[in-house]
């Protein structure tokens, strides 16, 4: 990084130099004079008082910002929320910051000796990296203390554009000077060469320009050609043709262009309306074209009229093979999928029924595929029967053990998993992570206050209600920062699910996008500032009877308070709060806990299955906390918005297994591999005689397992570690 030293320069916010500015007369001095301990500088010969004088520190000059950097030609911004000074001359930009020894120069990061600072109320930032960074000189006389500051003079450069670079004789030509100067100094003075109004004759005309600049410097010279013609121009005529007038959506369309110049005139511009390859949507087009050519006529419009029909959808074919139509039980079945569309449209959804990767039960199957095209039609159903003999090669158990399939489900037929030996936890540990759940009401009737709460910290969001309004509503989490200090908030996060009726889809769906997530937003929270900290976009308007669910865990430097709330969808949610009562609680959860991490140490072994409960009470406790707004103790009953880490440790192969117990659930996991996969991928589990695979370890294998309760679904689940 690049040290800028001796006589730099920091520049001063809030200073003016009397007369109201530096640029009071709106021109930018070639040069800028000012001494050491001196209030008086001079722009140019035209003196000025500035409000502080410069000074020295550690060899270092500093001086007024505003004046420096208006008499360099730049606008100055300062931010006070994060004291940072900005400086833009055309399309060059520095940014310091009080108390920063590192500033921007155009994205780039450059050292400074001594960074900006306030004194006496005042800002300083350092002179020669201002200067040197909008590239002027910068000149030091130690005995009198002197600087000069030196813009450099590069030269204009003269430009002009005319109307018309081809006319007939005696027509107006309009020139427009575009000249400019780059370093913003005026031009005072233009010398055209050849510059008429109107040519009289007809040939070849060269007009040129050059101009001077405020400090007598001239540019080079700039020409353009004008091509004077004596005979008078036809208008060119717009033709074109297209192979056909009538075509289905989609299908292409080839133009030939046949425009022409009476006079021979090049033409150079043309003007096409709702040209297009192909249609996507029927009905009646116009497509139109006009032509210019070179000495700037334009020719009338040329139609041409296509219709565009609907492309006849002819159902796509669905179709399948497989080796043989006669099966064992727990034998994998390879499905071949040869459906097809006969026009082209694609094959978009399959749907199937009755198909497995493998069969237990004897018996007559039918399998059924269905598939749908591009355009929304589907087939016509393909069925085979498949016959399912008395032979087991393997138990439903045994195959999913033997070829996993995380987030299968798993019929356990005459397996009781109550009668396994309940395997205790040779560790645990739980953190100090804030849970703060919003869950009561759950159904809400009205707008209001759902909770609030102020903490600080590890922190874990969670709401989950139903509008059952007869209006559209939303429900939003704003922090508020009660303090007197910055407060920062730090999401890490979040998952969402909703809004719709299917609320365990809802849990599920917030679960898996919970657990992918990887974030670091940040927000910075002044004292008694309110942000909208969730309000999950237009996509989180509830219509009547609709569900949302969100979660997220987020860190606070300070204390914030966070309040959950449900208004009126299209309000101000920041204005409306304010008025709105505080909704009563019902039997669902609602508070702040203590303790949202838990993590247990499972040493499994043996060769017999064993289980491991979460959330029963007894194996893993509720967890116990306080309703911030009716000061009542309350349990989390669920343990719902706990996340489980199990840290798996086993004796010999053996696959992991979830049996929900207390009735219909729709979750998921994470693998240690980081891969999110549903609870289960399809359907739900309906009791406690289904489980679902999660994943098989090795002997000796150490696995992290990671789990939380989804909403809508009941708990508690057991873990199943079943050796073979």
């Amino acid at each position: 990084m690049k040290k800028f030293g001796f006589a730099g320069l920091v520049i001063f916010l809030w200073c003016s130099v009397l007369g109201g500015g530096v640029l009071a007369t709106g021109s930018i001095p070639a040069s800028i004079s000012l001494t050491v301990n001196d209030r008086l500088a001079y722009l140019d010969q035209r003196p000025v008082m500035l409000d502080v004088p410069a000074l020295v520190e550690q060899g270092v000059t500093l001086v007024p910002m505003r004046f420096v950097g208006e008499a360099l030609g730049s606008t100055v911004h300062w931010s006070p929320e994060n004291r940072r000074i900005t400086m833009k001359q055309g399309v060059s930009q520095v940014i310091l910051e009080v108390g920063k020894t590192t500033a921007q120069v155009d994205g780039e990061d450059q050292g400074l000796i001594v960074p900006p600072k306030i004194k006496d109320g005042r800002t300083l930032v350092p002179l020669r990296f201002i200067a040197q960074a909008f590239g002027c000189q910068v000149d030091y006389e130690n005995q009198t203390k002197k600087i000069t500051i030196s813009r450099p003079n590069n030269p204009p450069q003269s430009n002009f554009t005319v109307n018309k670079t081809v006319a007939d004789v005696g027509e107006e030509i309009v020139y427009q000077d575009l000249s400019t100067d780059p370093d913003g100094d005026a031009i005072v003075d233009r010398l055209w060469m050849n510059q008429k109004q109107y040519f009289y004759d007809p040939g070849i005309y060269v007009v040129s320009l050059k101009v001077k600049d405020s400090r007598g410097t001239w540019s080079e010279w700039f020409e353009q050609t004008i091509e004077i013609i004596g005979e008078p121009n036809t208008k060119p005529v717009a033709l074109f043709s297209t192979d056909r007038t009538k075509v289905y959506v989609d299908e292409p369309i080839l133009y030939t262009d046949e425009s022409f110049d009476p006079d021979g005139d090049e033409i150079v511009e043309w003007n096409w309306q709702n040209k297009k390859d192909s249609f996507a949507i029927p009905g009646t087009y116009y497509v139109s074209l006009e032509v210019k050519d070179r000495r700037g006529g334009w020719s009338s419009k040329y139609l041409q009229v296509i219709e565009v029909l609907e492309k006849p959808n002819v159902p796509p074919v669905a179709k399948f093979s497989l080796q043989s139509t006669t099966i064992d039980q727990g034998v994998t079945i390879a499905f071949t999928d040869e459906s097809f569309d006969p026009d082209g449209d694609g094959v978009t959804e399959v749907q199937w029924t009755g198909k497995q990767r493998a069969y237990f039960k004897a018996g007559k199957v039918p399998v059924t595929l269905k598939v749908k095209d591009g355009r929304g039609k589907w087939s016509e159903p393909f069925t085979v029967e498949l016959n399912v003999t008395d032979k087991v090669v393997m138990t439903e158990l045994e195959y999913n053990l033997h070829y996993p399939l995380s987030g299968e489900i798993v019929n356990l037929n005459g397996i009781n998993p109550l009668n396994f030996p309940v395997v205790k936890p040779v560790a645990k540990s739980f953190d100090d992570t804030v849970l703060i759940i919003s869950n009561s009401p759950e159904t809400v009737k009205e707008s209001g206050i759902l909770y609030q709460d102020t903490v600080c910290g590890s922190v874990r969001l969670i709401y989950s209600h139903k509008n059952v309004s007869s209006g559209k509503k939303k429900v939003y989490i704003l922090a508020e920062n009660p303090g007197m200090k910055n407060t920062v908030i730090t999401v890490n996060k979040k998952g969402t699910g909703g809004p719709s009726t299917d609320d365990l889809a809802i849990g599920k769906n917030g679960v898996a996008r919970f657990l992918s997530s990887n974030l670091k937003d940040s927000y910075t929270l002044a004292p008694g500032q309110v942000i909208v900290l969730d309000g999950s976009g237009a996509g989180g308007i509830l219509a009547t009877n609709q569900s949302i669910y969100a979660m997220m865990d987020l860190t606070t430097t300070e204390n914030v308070k966070f309040t959950f709330v449900m208004v009126d969808a299209g309000s101000d949610v920041l204005t409306t709060c304010a008025g709105l009562p505080i909704l009563e609680r019902d039997v669902h959860q609602r508070g702040t806990f203590f303790g949202a991490n838990r993590t247990y140490q499972l040493d499994v072994t043996g060769d017999q299955p064993v289980r491991f409960s979460l959330a029963d009470s007894n194996s893993d406790y509720h967890l116990g906390g306080m309703d911030a707004i009716t000061g009542q103790q309350v349990i989390n009953k669920g343990n719902y918005g706990l996340m489980y880490k199990l840290v798996i440790n086993a004796g010999s192969r053996m696959g992991l297994l979830t049996n929900p117990r207390g009735g219909l659930f729709m979750g998921a996991g994470m693998l240690p591999d980081g891969s999110v996969y549903g609870l289960p991928n399809t359907g739900f589990v309906s009791n406690g005689t289904q489980a679902v695979m999660n994943l098989v370890m090795n002997q000796y294998d150490q696995s992290e397992f990671l789990f939380t309760p989804p909403v809508s679904s009941y708990m508690p689940v057991m873990f199943l570690f079943v050796p073979y």
